[in-house]
C-alpha cells in the first residue's frame, strides 16, 4: 500500500498532464494559427487533469477503507494473569494504605492537649466571661453541601469516565484524511478503539493521587489538627468554676465540653479541620483530568486550538473550586484549611500523573503511558519511539492522531528532551546536522545509530526494546535540521 501524500503529490515526470506542448499520438497538437485546435487542446487537458483528480480522491478514498488503524506500539492489552503479576504489588499497596487509612479514621483520638481559648471580661480584666475571644470558631453547625462520600465518588470516578471517553471516542477513531473509522478492528481495547496501556496507566494515575492524598489528610489531621469554624458550637465548652491555662487563665482543653464522655467522636472531629479532606480529593482527581485533557487533546501544544477546549481544560478546576467554596459557605472549613488541602492536591494530581505518563506539560509526549512491562523496558524519549505514539493523542490537529507513516511533525531542537533522547552526541548531528559556532546558516550532517526495537504479531508492530540512544554527526558551526 503506497504512501497517501505520494498519491497526492503531484507527479513532476514529462507527461500528457503536467505539459501540454507534448502530447504525442492522436493527441490534437495546438497551433498558433488555429484557436479551435487550442480550444481543443485546453478542453483535452482540462478532462485529463478532472479524470486523473477523481483518480487521486478514489485512491485515497481505497487507502482510507484500507486503512488499519493506529497500533499501540506496547501491544494488546494482556491476560488477567499476566496484568496481575506486573501489578500485584500495587494491588497490595493499595489494600493495605486502605486498611490503614480507614482504621486511623475509626481510631480518631482526641487531641487533648490542644487548647482553644473561649471569653473573657473586658471589664474585670483577664477573668473569663462573656466576650468570644475567637468568633471564626463560633459559627452555627450546619450540614455539609457537599458530603465527603460524593466527593470521594467525584474524584475518582470523574477521572475514570473521562479516560473511557477520551479512549472510546478519541484515540484510534479516524484515518489519514480524517474520516471516522468503523468501531471494529482499530485500536487495542474499548470495542477495538483506544489504546489499553492509556487507560491502564491513567486509571492508575488517578488511584495513586487520590488515595495517597487521603492518606496523607488523615495523618496530617490527627497529628496536627484544627478547630472547625463550628467547634465553639459543638463543644459547648463549660468553664464556669474551672480554673484556666497560660497567661490570665485563658485557655482550656476538651474536658471542659459539654457531656465530653458522650460525644468524644463528635468533638474529635470537631478538632480536625486541617487540612481539608475535601478539598484534597477534589484537586486530587479533577486538577488530574485537566492535566490528562491537555496531554491527549494537545490543548497547549504545537498548533492554535480552539477554545472549547480550554474551556474544557478548565471546567474540572473550576468544579474543584466550587466544591471547596462550598466548605466556606457551611462553615465546616477554615479558609487556610482549604488552601491547604487544594494545593497537596495539585501537587498529588502531578506526582500520580507523572507516575503513569511520560511528561505532565512537554507536549510531544505528555499523552504517552509509561511501560511496566520489563520487555519493553523504560520510554527512551527518542524521536522513533514519539512518531510511533504519535497517533495515541486524541485529536487530528497539529498532525496528531494517525498512524506513525502519515505523521510529519518536528519533535524539537537539540538539547532539549528529543535531542538528548535520540542520543545526540557533542558537536553531532540529529536528522541534519548540528555544528559549534551556532552560525544559522551553512550545512552539516549526522545520523542517529539506534532504533526502538520492534516485534510483530499478526501483522501489527509493537516496541520490545529501548532505543539504543547513540549519536554521531559532524558539523561546521551551523545547524539544519531536515524534519
Amino acid at each position: 500500500m503506497s504512501n497517501l501524500l505520494g498519491r497526492l503529490r503531484p507527479s513532476h515526470d514529462s507527461t500528457a498532464t503536467d505539459n501540454p506542448t507534448t502530447f504525442s499520438g492522436a493527441t490534437p497538437r495546438a497551433s498558433t494559427n488555429d484557436p479551435s485546435g487550442l480550444d481543443q487542446t485546453t478542453s483535452n487537458t482540462t478532462v485529463v487533469r478532472e479524470k486523473r483528480s477523481r483518480r487521486d480522491l478514489e485512491a485515497a478514498e481505497e487507502e482510507e477503507e484500507e486503512y488499519e488503524g493506529w497500533v499501540d506500539p506496547y501491544g494488546p492489552a494482556p491476560t488477567v494473569l499476566q496484568w496481575f503479576k506486573w501489578y500485584w504489588h500495587d494491588l497490595l499497596a493499595f489494600i493495605i494504605l486502605g486498611a490503614i487509612a480507614l482504621w486511623l479514621l475509626m481510631w480518631s483520638p482526641v487531641p487533648y492537649r490542644k487548647l482553644f481559648a473561649v471569653s473573657y471580661n473586658p471589664e474585670s480584666g483577664l477573668t473569663p466571661s462573656s466576650t468570644i475571644i475567637y468568633p471564626s470558631f463560633a459559627h452555627p453547625k450546619q450540614s455539609q453541601i457537599m458530603p465527603i462520600v460524593p466527593d470521594a465518588m467525584i474524584a475518582i470516578f470523574v477521572p475514570f469516565i473521562s479516560i473511557w471517553l477520551i479512549n472510546f471516542f478519541g484515540i484510534g477513531t479516524h484515518g489519514p484524511t480524517g474520516r471516522r473509522l468503523k468501531t471494529r478492528g482499530h485500536g487495542t481495547f474499548l470495542l477495538g478503539r483506544g489504546s489499553f496501556w492509556n487507560v491502564n496507566n491513567g486509571c492508575w494515575g488517578v488511584i495513586y493521587s487520590v488515595m495517597t492524598g487521603a492518606t496523607l489528610q488523615i495523618i496530617i489531621k490527627l497529628v496536627i489538627g484544627g478547630l472547625r469554624p463550628h467547634f465553639l458550637t459543638v463543644c459547648d465548652p463549660q468553664i464556669e468554676g474551672v480554673e484556666g491555662q497560660g497567661y490570665g487563665g485563658l485557655y482550656f482543653d476538651v474536658t471542659v465540653c459539654r457531656d465530653f464522655e458522650n460525644r468524644k467522636d463528635l468533638i474529635a472531629n470537631a478538632m480536625q479541620s486541617f487540612p481539608s479532606g475535601h478539598s484534597i480529593a477534589a484537586w486530587a482527581g479533577l486538577f488530574y483530568v485537566s492535566l490528562y485533557y491537555n496531554a491527549h487533546l494537545k490543548i497547549f501544544a504545537n498548533y492554535h486550538p480552539s477554545f472549547l477546549k480550554l474551556l474544557l481544560f478548565v471546567a474540572p478546576m473550576l468544579a474543584a473550586t466550587l466544591i471547596v467554596g462550598s466548605l466556606t459557605l457551611d462553615m465546616s472549613h477554615n479558609w487556610y484549611d482549604i488552601a491547604a488541602g487544594s494545593a497537596i492536591g495539585v501537587v498529588m494530581a502531578i506526582l500520580g500523573y507523572r507516575m503513569c505518563f511520560a511528561s505532565v506539560w512537554d507536549w510531544r509526549c505528555n499523552h504517552i503511558p509509561l511501560p511496566r512491562n520489563r520487555e519493553i523496558g523504560g520510554f527512551g524519549y527518542g524521536l522513533r519511539e514519539m512518531e510511533m505514539w504519535s497517533g495515541g493523542a486524541a485529536t487530528r490537529n497539529g498532525g496528531w492522531g494517525v498512524a506513525e507513516r502519515y505523521s510529519h511533525r518536528s519533535w524539537g531542537a537539540p538539547g532539549d528532551l528529543a535531542g538528548v533522547g535520540a542520543g545526540l552526541g557533542g558537536g553531532g548531528g540529529l536528522n541534519g546536522g548540528n555544528g559549534g559556532n551556532g552560525r544559522h546558516h551553512g550545512h552539516g550532517h549526522g545520523h542517529v545509530h539506534g532504533h526502538s526495537g520492534r516485534g510483530h504479531r499478526g501483522g501489527e508492530t509493537y516496541m520490545h526494546a529501548p532505543p539504543a540512544g547513540t549519536g554521531v554527526g559532524t558539523g561546521d558551526g551551523s545547524a539544519v535540521y531536515n524534519r
